[in-house]
């Protein structure tokens, strides 16, 4: 584990400075697997030879993972790397299926055009996950189908029931039943072939399960295993059956046989899959698995129809440069994970993945205050991820140390960066248009007791944090409740939030649920909340020491947990505030957990929302949290405050110690309207301190990688009519 606060240089040596390179050149799959001993016998001739791996233009089939394990199949050297990149000019792509030949046309569900291709030759004794055409993801069939009118709110049946609250315990539910309305299920052939997507009870996540039986006399569905604990299908959960081959009605889907060993597919187009290649991908690995290896580079390259591209464990200064990854991965993992130190993923191009889109992972669960993983995300474009999990952010980082910077993320079914652990820096990434299915998130969202300490979310440009919730009825809506631009969750502390800029995110643009000894400072936030069901521009809530079911569960093992493995490593922990005391006896000063925070010099700007709350903190004690040196304006009228649930004036609110030297008046920004957020003469902005923000660093930028900024993928700024609610919302009979 890398010691010490001073960045370590992550840019591999130039190749030429390394000295005499051995090149090896490659221009198909079977000549690149072969590569990997030939770097065998070239570093035990001499460890510190460079090499460099360069592969010519075209298709390059891995059907097997390209391993490369320290002391085995590769020889790690500290001064001399190893690079796998693409010849100049060519762009090479790996493809990790194996390729389905002779399609031949053939009548299926009442179809007439519906391919079939013999894959009995494969062996395959399980329903394959993911099909590929032209190099893309295809569908596989589905009941109700997707619907391209409402690609988020549409497609789904709903669990039979009337709705509860998702936050009631109910004594008795299972985990591994769904009760399905006697008119969302038709009679199958093979019920044990099948799987379901669920959003279950929380509308957090989802999970996808194989399905055991159907029972017509309850209309209930059996899994094959129980749903997380804690999680069972509740009324109006959505979902959907996947893998029946009487579903498969529709362009872009397919269906496995498996007893048939045949795959049916009817083409998105209507053309001959002939034509383009189709793979099938019969295996989990990833296209490339590094273990324990130093100093090995990716560049270049186009990698799809995988599990994963690159899976890295024990790495310690690998990277992945100007890569495009693209329609790979089912529902777990990442497109690209580095599990080490001292390890980067640049400039490349992510996008159409099953699960998350890059990981990075210092790798172990307890650390000293002086370690430092120095990882890092930096100028990489990364939209449309989580297509089966819909969990999937764009960029996940844990440990302690690292750094997520300058990327471009946008159109995310969840958020755009989820982090956990200390030290770490999130800065200049533009985030927008995320949590398109979920609510309860934000676009940058990081939580728990032993997270946060040291940790700067800087210069970020986060906006239109969308949200997609459940009322009490169980109807379902767009931007009405949940969905914040940062997002501090669950007693985490010890972080600085400033120089963001945060606008028009619909739960507010912020929210700090039991935050801790945070500092948010110099951030402009504009025009946040304004279609909620409860508007309000920023969220601050604590919890009680008397406060009982999972909020108290948490503190009393999961955070106790991690927080005695972290005390464990090193006493010194206890030095930083937010980690002073044990979750299972935290300090909490009046009852009230949340203490500390320091919430100044920002400025709250929403003139077009007149009628929405500025803050209405709650279980927040007065004594030990600070709002201070701020601005807000909201049009004429003065602010709209609460405090504990309770409307209150502004002089109330100053009583309590809040606000006291707090500007209620128009910031005077130069240019809102086009994005100048610098302040005219006679800003009020000046006299606090408060210093102009920069979101124009925020995002990607052109380097000898990235020779011109991307062309932004279409989305729901292009198409805001996706988010409309589908025509067909859930029944709520029983």
């Amino acid at each position: 584990m890398v010691q010490g606060g001073v960045a370590a240089a992550i840019a591999f040596v130039g190749l030429a400075a390394c000295g005499a390179v051995e090149t090896i050149n490659v221009s198909d799959g079977k000549e690149l697997v072969a590569a990997v001993g030939k770097i065998l016998d070239i570093r035990k001739a001499n460890r510190d030879t460079p090499v460099e791996v360069v592969l010519a233009a075209g298709d390059y089939e891995l059907p097997l993972s390209l391993g490369l394990y320290e002391g085995k199949t590769f020889i790690s050297s500290s001064t001399a790397p190893v690079v796998f990149r693409a010849a100049p000019g060519a762009r090479p792509r790996l493809c990790g299926g194996r390729v389905v030949k002779r399609w031949r046309r053939t009548s299926f569900n009442g179809r007439d055009d519906v391919w079939v291709a013999d894959v009995s030759a494969f062996r395959l004794r399980e329903q394959l996950s993911l099909f590929f055409h032209d190099g893309r993801s295809m569908t596989l069939c589905r009941r109700p189908n997707a619907d391209p009118r409402h690609p988020y709110s549409g497609g789904w049946s709903y669990v039979r029931g009337k709705a509860v609250s998702m936050y009631k315990p109910i004594e008795g539910e299972r985990e591994d039943e769904i009760a399905v309305k006697p008119e969302d299920w038709v009679e199958r052939s093979h019920v044990a072939e099948g799987r379901v997507n669920i959003f279950p009870r929380f509308n957090w996540w989802n999970s996808i399960e194989r399905i055991a039986s159907y029972d017509p006399a309850s209309s209930t569905l059996k899994l094959a295993k129980g749903i997380r604990k804690g999680f069972a299908p509740r009324p109006c959960d959505r979902y959907c059956l996947m893998g029946y081959r009487e579903d498969l009605d529709s362009p872009g889907e397919w269906y496995h046989d498996v007893e048939g060993g045949k795959i049916y597919f009817i083409t998105p187009d209507g053309s001959d899959p002939n034509a383009k290649r189709t793979a099938i991908l019969t295996n989990g690995s990833p296209m490339m698995r590094f273990q324990c290896v130093t100093n090995v580079v990716v560049k270049g390259l186009e990698m799809c129809e995988a599990a994963a591209a690159v899976l890295a464990d024990g790495a310690d200064r690998c990277e992945v440069v100007a890569c495009a990854i693209h329609d790979m991965g089912f529902n777990v993992g990442s497109a690209v994970t580095f599990i080490g130190t001292r390890c980067s993923v640049r400039d490349c191009d992510v996008w159409n993945t099953g699960s998350y889109g890059i990981t990075v992972n210092g790798g172990r669960s307890a650390y000293t205050p002086d370690m430092r993983d120095l990882n890092v995300v930096e100028n990489n474009y990364i939209h449309h991820t989580g297509l089966m999990n819909r969990h999937g952010f764009g960029v996940q980082v844990r440990g302690q140390g690292s750094r997520v910077s300058r990327n471009l993320i946008h159109d995310m079914p969840r958020g755009g960066i989820l982090y956990s652990g200390r030290f770490l820096t999130i800065d200049r990434n533009r985030i927008r248009h995320v949590n398109l299915e979920m609510e309860d998130t934000a676009a940058i969202y990081g939580g728990g007791y032993v997270n946060n300490t040291g940790t700067h979310i800087t210069g970020n440009w986060v906006s239109h944090s969308i949200g997609f919730s459940r009322d009490k009825e169980g109807e379902y809506a767009f931007r009405k409740t949940f969905a914040w631009g940062i997002y501090l969750d669950d007693c985490s502390g010890g972080a600085t939030v400033s120089g963001n800029l945060v606008d028009h995110c619909n739960g507010g643009a912020m929210h700090m649920h039991c935050a801790r000894f945070n500092v948010v400072s110099n951030n402009v936030f504009v025009s946040n909340g304004g279609e909620s069901s409860m508007p309000r521009q920023f969220s601050i809530r604590g919890w009680r020491s008397t406060d009982t079911g999972m909020l108290k569960n948490y503190l009393l093992t999961a955070a106790q947990r991690q927080y005695e493995e972290l005390i464990a490593a090193s006493p010194d922990w206890t030095n930083f505030p937010a980690l002073a005391h044990a979750p299972k006896n935290p300090d909490a000063p009046g009852g009230l957990l949340m203490q500390g925070n320091r919430i100044v010099n920002n400025i709250w700007y929403y003139p077009d929302q007149p009628q929405s709350l500025l803050y209405g903190p709650a279980n927040y004690n007065a004594s030990n949290n600070v709002f201070d040196a701020n601005i807000a304006w909201g049009g004429p009228g003065g602010p709209k405050l609460r405090h504990e649930y309770r409307n209150m004036t502004l002089d109330m609110w100053r009583a309590r110690g809040q606000d006291r030297s707090s500007v209620f008046a128009d910031p005077l920004f130069k240019d809102p309207a086009h994005g100048d957020w610098s302040f005219r003469e006679g800003s009020p902005a000046l006299a606090l301190g408060i210093a102009p923000i920069h979101p124009e660093q925020a995002g990607v930028y052109v380097n000898e990688n990235r020779k011109t900024l991307p062309v932004e993928a279409e989305g729901v700024r292009e198409h805001p009519e996706w988010l409309q609610v589908s025509d067909s919302p859930p029944d709520h009979g029983i």
